[in-house]
């Protein structure tokens, strides 16, 4: 009886260090690490092979007696503490960013101060003395790992302070900063060795939020500032590609800071053919240079050859741990069947039990910085692929008119505010692929960013859900899928330097600027209740529920756009319960003069769940009330006590 096991290694890299070290691919990637000393972000989707770079570029830096490594751990607990201490300081993200920029700079430094006072040759350092000092002033958290100094450094800098902006200060004073940066950095050179740490497990007690973010970000900022100044000390951070999207998102310095030392994880047909045959060597013990004739050991019949290797990849998202994980389960059920060869019934049997697997990955991965992905998806189920781009444009057009059941869909429809910004992001996560030329070769992004064919899509092109997820959809198949072309992205061979795109800061961005392309007066009226619709559901979501556009329809009193508010704290929820104002009105006024008779107006649609309290949203440059507005105001409120709150936006 043939013994169950993973015939290729276990799918996670922590979890077969033998197969590692025995079948591991020198992508050009890994080389850009220990080759190089040009990136420290190495940045790709959950299960594209960071851990395993990061395991063996450890393992080979640190043999080399230049090296000093330092594989930091991710200490959840300690994170945490970081995370309870930075939303006690209730600042904003730059502020947290800068602060862990400080936080992250000295606890760095003095991993390195240790390792310098327990180095044998310490003798030749011309710093010896302060290094000493240093060592034995800091005894209270110099032996404790890295996130534990950063969480002891920041929470005894922060309670020391009410004003939180006084506290990198107060870091840079206490540790001696810039000293601590001068000895370290030449005491490495004065006993000719490197310190290079590794950053990976990052995702851990991580959300997409601006409090978690900016610790990635300080630390990400760190060190992009240790390799401007070529320092001794570098820096490596493997990120999962939606935690990097944060980054982007949130870093006004991310383009001159950070984007040009980004390594992104890329894969396709020809390089997961020598990972998966490198192993195959490995685990069947085959001798075989050829790497067809490795494959064609274990593939029989239409697996058989690079065609039938790809047969596999059509049915993954082309990351390691996908292809690894069908080809197991495959092997598995070859097993039971009493062979070691694979035909091409395993393999489809494998991928229909993984195919749940994959969409349910699909949207942990993206649900907070995505969250209207699932409704999507759901919208797609037991249809007929291909579709016709104009047809999908159609179904989310529907999800999009008829979704009110969660506010982060709500707010998440506020910025893929159209059907074609929706196809856009499901496009770049991998999730749905195009046949531009209309040959059956389809290309899916499987990478984050978006591809140039998409510029030449028209009503009529077909649009393809992955196959990984056929199964899970229920989807009927009305054409046969000939090929998949290689992975399309922006992001040549030859450079990985290109823009990361971040559709969803895109999409804010556009909504900002389209203000401008609005008319005033009448004949924008209609673009602009729009526009206003579409600010308070990205600035209100979580308040306010349901904004509709003109609810009461026809009626004289047509209010233009209203919401229900649903807030527990904070400044909404005083209005719920001071102005007894269950239902909040926004008036759109596409001008910037308002007369008595806007006044007038608003006030007489405040009565019953409208309470009052209402907003009145006219276009002007300036903020500032006039005398006259002010005291209409007052002469109102002083009537029939209901109070209009003014919102100016520009444009």
């Amino acid at each position: 009886m043939l013994q169950l096991k993973n015939k290729l290694g276990d799918i996670r890299a922590e979890s077969d260090l033998k197969m590692l070290d025995s079948a591991f691919v020198e992508t050009p990637e890994y080389k850009g690490v220990v080759e190089t000393r040009d990136f420290n972000f190495i940045v790709g989707r959950r299960g594209s092979g960071k851990s395993a770079i990061k395991y063996v570029a450890v393992k080979y830096l640190g043999n080399k007696r230049e090296n000093w490594i330092f594989d930091i751990e991710n200490q959840g607990h300690d994170v945490l503490l970081i995370h309870s201490t930075l939303n006690n300081l209730n600042v904003e993200y730059k502020h947290l960013n800068y602060i862990m920029r400080i936080v992250a700079r000295v606890s760095i430094r003095l991993e390195i101060v240790k390792a310098l006072f327990e180095y044998y040759k310490k003798k030749k350092m011309s710093f010896e003395k302060e290094i000493s000092d240093i060592y034995n002033s800091n005894k209270d958290i110099i032996n404790l790992n890295f996130y534990a100094k950063c969480a002891k450094i920041l929470t005894s800098s922060a309670a020391l302070f009410q004003n939180p902006l006084t506290i990198p200060h107060y870091i840079a004073n206490r540790y001696q900063l810039e000293l601590l940066d001068r000895t370290t950095e030449q005491s490495l050179v004065d006993v000719q060795k490197n310190a290079i740490f590794f950053f990976d497990n990052l995702d851990e007690a991580w959300t997409p939020q601006p409090l978690e973010t900016s610790i990635i970000g300080g630390l990400a900022h760190t060190a992009s500032n240790l390799k401007d100044q070529q320092s001794q000390v570098h820096i490596y951070i493997f990120s999962r590609d939606n935690m990097f999207r944060a980054i982007a998102s949130l870093d006004t310095d991310f383009t001159r800071n950070i984007e040009g030392a980004v390594l992104r994880l890329k894969w396709d047909d020809s390089s997961l053919f020598h990972l998966v045959t490198e192993r195959i060597k490995f685990g069947f013990s085959v001798n075989a240079e050829n790497n067809v004739k490795v494959w064609n050991r274990v593939a029989k019949n239409d697996l058989s050859g690079r065609s039938g290797f790809k047969l596999c990849t059509n049915k993954t998202l082309y990351r390691p741990r996908d292809i690894l994980s069908l080809l197991n389960q495959s092997f598995l059920i070859a097993i039971k069947d009493n062979r070691e060869e694979l035909i091409l019934n395993d393999v489809e049997l494998a991928a229909k039990n993984i195919s749940q697997s994959r969409l349910i990955d699909l949207s942990n991965e993206y649900k907070e910085v995505f969250p209207s992905l699932t409704l999507l998806i759901d919208s797609l189920k037991n249809g007929f692929s291909p579709y016709s781009y104009a047809d999908v444009l159609e179904i989310f057009k529907e999800v999009i008119d008829k979704s009110n059941t969660s506010t982060l869909e709500i707010r998440d429809f506020g910025i893929f505010n159209a059907p074609e910004d929706c196809f856009l992001a499901l496009y770049s996560i991998g999730f749905i692929g195009i046949d531009v030329l209309g040959k059956k070769q389809i290309t899916f992004c499987h990478d984050g960013a978006t591809s140039s064919s998409f510029d030449s899509i028209s009503n009529s092109t077909k649009v393809w859900v992955h196959p990984c997820y056929w199964e899970a959809l229920s989807l009927t198949i009305t054409e046969e899928l000939d090929i998949i072309s290689s992975v399309y992205d922006d992001y040549s061979a030859e450079s990985y330097k290109k823009d990361v795109i971040d559709l969803r800061m895109k999409q804010i961005g556009s909504v900002i600027t389209d203000i401008g392309n609005i008319p005033e007066g009448k004949e924008g009226a209609s673009q602009y209740e729009d526009w206003i619709l579409r600010a308070v559901k990205i600035l209100f979501h979580e308040d306010i529920e349901n904004p509709e556009l003109h609810p009461n329809g026809q009626a004289v009193a047509r209010r233009d756009i209203v919401g229900t508010i649903n807030a527990g704290k904070g400044f909404w929820n005083r209005v719920n319960k001071d102005y007894l104002c269950r239902q909040i009105v926004f008036e759109a006024k596409n001008y910037g003069e308002l007369t008595l008779d806007d006044i007038r107006q608003i006030s007489d649609y405040l009565s019953g769940s409208y309470g009052k309290f209402g907003i009145i949203v006219p276009r002007r440059k300036q903020e500032a009330l006039s005398t006259q507005e002010i005291n209409w105001i007052r002469d109102c409120w002083n009537r029939h006590q209901k109070m209009r709150f003014f919102r100016v936006f520009r444009g």
